[in-house]
């Protein structure tokens, strides 16, 4: 369940960073994107895409009958999907 709660929290971020640092225009840091995007709606929208990743882990760990492996994967989801919510 730990395992699953550390990779529900790294994989998105890891994907936010890595869709920011591919196609997010000018040639700014990491930081400084995030500070720029961060009242706008389109921060809220980059949230809910960073958690497409653990949603597939998630079905797959379920297919697999890893239960709660897919549980703490889930339940790492929550911080992303509440800032993308908001």
């Amino acid at each position: 369940m730990l395992l699953g709660v550390a990779c529900g929290l790294v994989l998105p971020a890891a994907f936010v960073a890595a869709y920011l640092w591919r196609f997010y225009p000018g040639g700014e840091a990491l930081a400084d994107a995030v500070a720029g995007l961060w009242g706008s709606a389109l921060f809220g929208k980059l949230m809910l895409l960073g958690l497409m990743p653990d949603l597939v882990l998630t079905f797959v760990l379920y297919k697999l009958d890893r239960f709660r492996f897919g549980a703490g994967v889930m339940l790492g989801m929550l911080p992303f999907l509440v800032l993308g919510v908001i």
